[in-house]
């Protein structure tokens, strides 16, 4: 019996006097055993009212099984999502999948509204399965020894000579023969018996039920992934990356487990963001320019750690190793109010690297997650403390991720031309900064 979804940003709590559905609830013996393993995503109390969830700075999905005052068993799906204003589940997934999961054969998924990450890999695994069924599974050679009417491979001598002896009709020998029943199948098998049974949509586990049937392959319980993609094994590379994250739910891959409880997704999303920030500058740029993370010394005095700043991006000229910009990711400030703080930061920046590094003036980007890319440049600093001509610069850089994501997956990043317009802007930025209108 399926309960409940609740859905949480990151930091926030539910409790039975805020879903009354929580009350009277208390945890299955597989979910004390999951919530042990996924306490990087949310904490879970069992209070006399009922269940109490408190979720972490992570990002994530989680199915717990629970039981009623009844006793009747169920699940509860927590939906953690991200608590920046301009990201959703959806991006969160398609961020993830271009960091650490690559392109899959036919680009991201794609979430509806309410969705959540569970089932759209879910959903992923299945389309996945039929793709390769249709093409063909691929197949691999397997050694076999028996006694054949009609002579193949490597014949025994002796047990022929004996056949010829005695008249019998067949003959001992050893030869290959062509099977599906190999790692790259058995791993696409065993993400559609975890879809399968995790999915709460009646149609995806159907779906995901004729496919298994399909591949015709006993899976084993484990299935390491090979590690070499090439020529037949291709296309496997998208189908193995969601088998592995639907299996990596605790249990899943054993089937005397109850699979209603998993937990596939905990993502620290401020580091994601960070890491899909530094791909898809890279990207923009090209070739002309280095993208990396960097430690910077720019201090003379004091222990190593005090003697230099590191940076989330920093840019320079492949040509000259000239430092043309210094990009820094804030997932959690809400474009375009970012604290005072963040200004101070990005100035100091712009200051010190700007004297030891690269010609005056250095701009410093704010870069935060917003509706659509688009920049600003901005001064924070007035000009009657910091009266220079070419005082740091300050850029805030909107981050259209849903739109960036929409590029990656069709046509490649270097054909998203916005992100790769407003940055070419900043770093070819000089002269007296401008207070915005």
């Amino acid at each position: 019996m399926f309960l409940a979804t609740l859905s949480l940003p990151e930091l926030g709590e539910a409790t039975p006097e805020s879903h009354s559905f929580l009350a009277g609830l208390t945890l299955g013996r597989q979910a004390r055993h999951v919530i042990r393993g996924a306490a990087s995503l949310l904490d879970v109390d069992e209070l006399k009212q009922g269940l109490r969830i408190v979720s972490r700075d992570r990002t994530g999905a989680i199915s717990l099984t629970v039981r009623t005052h009844a006793g009747a068993k169920g699940a509860v799906r927590v939906i953690v999502h991200p608590r920046n204003p301009h990201l959703t589940l959806g991006t969160t997934l398609g961020m993830l999948s271009i960091v650490e999961a690559g392109d899959w054969h036919h680009g991201l998924l794609p979430i509806p509204a309410g969705d959540d990450q569970v089932e759209a890999v879910c959903r992923g695994m299945v389309f996945e399965a039929e793709r390769l069924l249709r093409r063909g599974l691929a197949r691999t050679y397997r050694s076999q020894s028996s006694r054949l009417v009609r002579l193949s491979g490597r014949v025994d001598p002796l047990d022929f000579a004996t056949a010829n002896l005695t008249g019998r009709s067949r003959v001992q020998c050893s030869f290959s023969q062509y099977t599906t029943s190999n790692a790259y199948n058995q791993l696409v098998a065993l993400g559609l018996i975890a879809a399968s049974r995790i999915s709460s949509d009646r149609a995806t586990r159907s779906r995901a039920r004729r496919a298994t049937q399909q591949f015709d392959i006993e899976p084993p319980r484990y299935v390491k992934r090979p590690k070499f993609y090439g020529g037949q094994y291709a296309e496997y590379a998208g189908a193995h990356q969601l088998a592995t994250l639907l299996l990596d739910g605790l249990g899943v891959g054993d089937r005397r487990v109850d699979t209603a409880t998993i937990a596939p997704f905990s993502v620290a999303t401020n580091l994601l963001f960070e890491s899909f920030l530094l791909s898809a500058v890279r990207h923009a740029l090209g070739r002309m320019y280095q993208v990396r993370r960097e430690r910077l010394r720019v201090f003379d005095r004091g222990a190593e750690s005090q003697r230099t700043l590191r940076p989330d991006i920093v840019v320079r000229e492949v040509a000259t190793q000239r430092l043309v910009l210094i990009i820094d990711a804030k997932y959690e400030a809400s474009f375009p109010q970012l604290p005072a703080s963040d200004h101070y930061q990005a100035y100091v920046y712009g200051d010190i690297f700007g004297r030891a590094f690269a010609e005056r003036p250095l701009p410093v980007v704010l870069a935060a997650p917003y509706t659509e890319t688009v920049s600003v440049e901005y001064q924070r600093v007035s000009s009657r403390l910091d009266a220079r001509p070419h005082r740091p610069i300050t850029w805030l850089l909107g981050i259209g991720i849903r739109e960036l994501v929409d590029a990656i997956r069709r046509r490649g990043p270097r054909h998203e031309p916005k992100l790769a317009e407003q940055l070419m802007l900043i770093v070819a930025s000089t002269g007296e900064p401008r207070v915005p209108r």
